[in-house]
């Protein structure tokens, strides 16, 4: 479901303020563990592989689709409708983290995970500064 507010506010970004390398990068590094996770919990549910690939080949061109047509409808939106956008996109992000990723990546993980996801998103706010 993060997908659908990602692929608005990316289309958006793409259109207002031209592509944004921290912006790319952060939607890369989120989504590849979510992407992994997934997978495995179909595959662990009995879904075949042809089958996985196949959601993850929708949800990539539905992600495309909304991408553009976030570019496309950015053009004709107040900034104050694209900093909602943004906010709502934002949100969804913050609390797909929160709901799912978060108590995922701790569940049966070495102690040190904190550590771990607290340099993944250091990482990312020093990517950002550093793209700017």
């Amino acid at each position: 479901m993060d997908a659908i507010p990602e692929a608005l506010v990316l289309g958006v970004t793409l259109s207002t303020h031209g592509p944004e390398a921290a912006l790319i990068a952060a939607i890369a590094l989120g989504n590849l563990p979510e992407a992994i996770s997934g997978s495995a919990g179909m595959q662990d549910a009995g879904r075949s592989v042809k089958w996985i690939l196949g959601v993850w080949g929708i949800v990539a061109a539905a992600t495309v689709v909304l991408t553009g047509m976030g570019f496309w409808v950015a053009g004709s939106l107040s900034p104050g409708l694209t900093a909602l956008l943004q906010l709502f996109g934002a949100g969804a992000l913050i609390a797909m983290v929160t709901e799912t990723i978060i108590p995922e990546a701790v569940h049966g993980t070495p102690k040190y995970a904190g550590t771990i996801a607290a340099t993944g998103f250091a990482s990312l706010l020093l990517f950002g500064v550093l793209a700017e």
